[in-house]
């Protein structure tokens, strides 16, 4: 089984697919889009609602963002989402061992 996180400036949107990439269920909610915390409350809703769907709590989940990803600066530009000056990435260090139980 696959999973993925679309996170866009109206909507994250949680899919599940099946081996051959054939959707099997999906799960949309709005972005916040004022606050840097609630959207990442948000994507660990979304996370959380993945997993049992899956029956896989290891469950690997791919995310696509629209924006410019900064490596040297460690930083993802986007004009519709809460991250100016943060790091997705810094913010979710070990996500797995940590945040989604």
């Amino acid at each position: 089984m696959h999973a993925a996180i679309d996170l866009g400036g109206i909507k994250i949107e949680a899919a599940l697919f099946d081996e051959n990439l054939t959707p099997i269920k999906s799960h949309r909610i709005p972005t916040p889009n004022e606050n840097y915390n609630d959207l990442l409350t948000t994507i660990n809703d979304q996370i959380n609602w993945l997993k049992p769907q899956a029956d896989d709590l290891d469950l690997n989940i791919g995310f696509g963002v629209l924006g410019f990803a900064n490596t040297i600066a460690d930083m993802v530009l986007t004009s519709n989402l809460p991250t100016q000056g943060k790091s997705l990435e810094k913010t979710f260090p070990n996500w797995q061992d940590k945040l989604y139980q």
